[in-house]
């Protein structure tokens, strides 16, 4: 998506732009500049760190005037990412009796995928509104949509409508094109993640090494060292939080679990566990914060206090095995299930009741259940809801849902069920890419958290000692003027104030920043989310430890 059509899609004019977010910016990073150089003169006014006052206006502006491009690409992610559950629903739909009435009436079956849903609402609205011809409205949402994969399908589209192909034999064709192309997508999504874990390991690696020079520096030459450190701290934090929002802006979301309305034994049970861990933690955590313990660090207090809360983790981990397992035996499940169907009904009882026999691994006591469901003849939509929810998969109740919609249009199953099981297949398998590269981040995530705590700690502990050595020792007046002319150590400690505080809050910051990046790139349940920030905080207690062991055994 170009500069010139992100624009084109704003809702405010080129020149209201400019007036309500551009010229704002440029003042607001002007304006920053003014009150740090002010503030902090001594830094800023007399280093070279005086090229930041200069830099934060255009880079203020330059976001600005970049934000709408951001935007497109925010949008055209949220397009692709349900591109396949379109397809399929569009190719098992139009197998069916809907598909008789047109291409309108298949779109109006698509307003259940967020932004990509709003596209076929701009369709919709063209063709029926503003009296375009569906063609003619196609063309025009794919010159404006900022999704490549959208646009491109449109374009096809508007042709076969002009040739008079039928809404069945187009989307049959589409299949393969749509979901080739939505792979390829996918995998540059990862080529991307690969990219941006690199910058981001990167950068935190940068503003580390300021961190130490930020504390090392004031020992060779005479500058104020909390205002340094303090600086360098909230480059830290800025640092961190930037790169979280680029994860989860860039990389669009894993979906693993279900995410309808239901409630399923698995949430109860989970919650139920959690609240038990929360209540033990919540008891370990009195005696700890009002015990005077000196041998205990914060780190590792807050380390004893989440151990409980690996527990729920451990089990929805599990849990999620299980999930994963379901998802693998699911297209066979379709299959068969379409094979045991007649043709032209939506009643499926006879059907799974014949399946419940076979072993198809951890479904099949979900199976099972969703005959029992069915058997009660109440109502087979909330029996099909249940099964999506008792298994906890959101592939299984997304294409569950479109292969009974389908036969409830009239779709002849042994039609439906190779597209939904064969596209069931692709997306389960690049899913599974990238949870590979989610855990490989997670990784990245441990070794950053290590190498953070090590390093800032050891860094402490050394200019600690430094400072005690020098404000031990009796200089004469003469020996302290040489060595100051000369540039050597100071001979008057530093003071680094609250530096370890700041080491505790750097080390928090990180932790929670990659807890949130590891849930939404893996799609991971939000308590093993919990339970691998209790880890890293346990690894940077131990890393604490060491340091100290490290520093003590050094200086004797």
């Amino acid at each position: 998506m170009d500069l010139v059509n992100s624009y084109r899609n704003l809702e405010l004019s080129i020149s209201k732009y400019m007036l309500r977010r551009i010229i704002p910016s440029t003042f607001i990073g002007l304006l920053i500049s003014i009150i740090l150089g002010l503030t902090f003169s001594e830094v800023f006014l007399e280093s070279f760190f005086v090229i930041t006052l200069y830099v934060l206006p255009i880079f203020t502006t330059v976001v600005a005037v970049l934000y709408p491009v951001i935007h497109d690409e925010i949008r055209s992610m949220k397009i692709d990412k349900d591109m396949h559950l379109f397809i399929t629903r569009l190719g098992a739909l139009s197998a069916s009796e809907i598909s008789d009435r047109g291409f309108k009436e298949l779109f109006g079956e698509m307003k259940m995928y967020g932004e990509l849903g709003e596209e076929m609402k701009r369709l919709e609205k063209l063709a029926n509104e503003w009296n375009m011809s569906l063609p003619e409205a196609s063309r025009t949402i794919a010159k404006n949509t900022p999704s490549e994969l959208l646009s491109d399908f449109l374009e096809r589209m508007a042709y076969a409508l002009e040739t008079h192909t039928s809404p069945k034999e187009f989307f049959e064709d589409e299949q393969d094109t749509v979901m080739d192309a939505y792979s390829n997508e996918f995998e540059n999504m990862l080529f991307r993640l690969d990219v941006i874990r690199e910058l981001y390991v990167a950068s935190i690696t940068m503003v580390l090494f300021a961190m130490v020079l930020a504390v090392i520096v004031p020992l060779l030459i005479e500058i104020n060292s909390d205002v340094i450190i303090t600086l360098v701290f909230f480059l830290f934090v800025i640092v961190s939080f930037i790169s979280g929002w680029i994860f989860l802006k860039i990389i669009p979301e894993t979906r693993i679990w279900y995410e309808g309305e239901l409630r399923s034994e698995i949430d109860d049970k989970l919650d139920k566990i959690f609240m038990i861990s929360l209540a033990v933690s919540g008891g370990i955590a009195i005696p700890l914060i009002f015990l005077p313990l000196p041998f205990l660090s914060l780190l590792l207090k807050l380390a004893i206090i989440l151990t409980p809360l690996i527990i729920p983790g451990i089990y929805a981990g599990l849990e999620e095995s299980r999930i994963l397992r379901r998802d693998s035996n699911f297209p066979s499940f379709i299959r068969s299930l379409a094979g045991n169907t007649p043709a032209q009904t939506a009643d499926h009882t006879k059907s799974v009741g014949k399946l419940r026999y076979h072993d198809l691994g951890t479904l099949t006591d979900n199976i099972k259940s969703l005959y029992r469901r069915l058997k009660m003849n109440i109502d087979s939509d909330s029996s099909w809801d249940y099964f999506g929810s008792e298994t906890g998969s959101f592939l299984i109740n997304e294409f569950s849902d479109i292969f009974l919609t389908s036969s409830q249009h009239g779709a002849h199953p042994e039609e439906t069920a190779p597209i939904i099981s064969e596209n069931f297949i692709e997306v389960r398998g690049l899913r599974g890419k990238k949870i590979l590269r989610a855990k490989s981040l997670q990784s990245v995530f441990y070794g950053v958290i290590a190498v953070l705590t090590l390093t800032m700690v050891t860094v402490f502990l050394i200019v600690s000692e430094i400072n005690d050595m020098i404000a031990e020792i009796e200089m004469p007046t003469g020996f302290r003027g040489m060595f100051g002319d000369l540039g050597f150590i100071q001979t008057t400690p530093i003071s680094l104030g609250s530096y370890y505080d700041l080491i505790i809050i750097m080390v928090l910051t990180q932790a929670v920043t990659s807890t949130v990046i590891g849930w939404h790139i893996k799609g991971e349940h939000r308590y093993v989310s919990i339970a691998k920030f209790t880890v890293m905080i346990w690894i940077a207690a131990a890393a604490f430890k060491a340091a100290e062991l490290g520093v003590s055994i050094i200086f004797g």
